[in-house]
């Protein structure tokens, strides 16, 4: 996901921002070597890596999103379509929040 976010940074001559929303539930999140992982990818490309919270994946980056002025918008989809149809996406709900971005959905493996 991180590559073709910087693909598509590249092509646009933007800058790559890589925003983990840290989610304010109590629950288990990815194991800190995972996220030190992305930190480090994500500086290799030229890019900046930053963590923040919130409770609302998609509203949390909707504002890191409008805060920077981006135009793209390029997230995971770990979710079955089966889950999607129950509780949505999170980039369905990004596009709902950020019209004029561009959301683009990455399959994870």
């Amino acid at each position: 996901m991180i590559r073709r976010a910087a693909q598509l940074a590249r092509a646009e001559d933007a800058q790559l921002l890589v925003v983990h929303v840290q989610i304010s539930d109590g629950l288990a999140h990815p194991p800190a070597g995972d996220l030190d992982r992305h930190r480090e990818l994500t500086a290799g490309l030229g890019g900046t890596y930053t963590q923040i919270q919130g409770h609302v994946p998609a509203e949390t980056l909707a504002e890191a999103a409008r805060a920077q002025g981006a135009a793209t918008v390029v997230v995971g989809r770990r979710r079955s379509c089966l889950a999607e149809l129950a509780h949505g996406s999170v980039s369905s709900r990004l596009r709902r929040l950020l019209p004029a971005a561009a959301v683009e959905e990455v399959r994870k493996p």
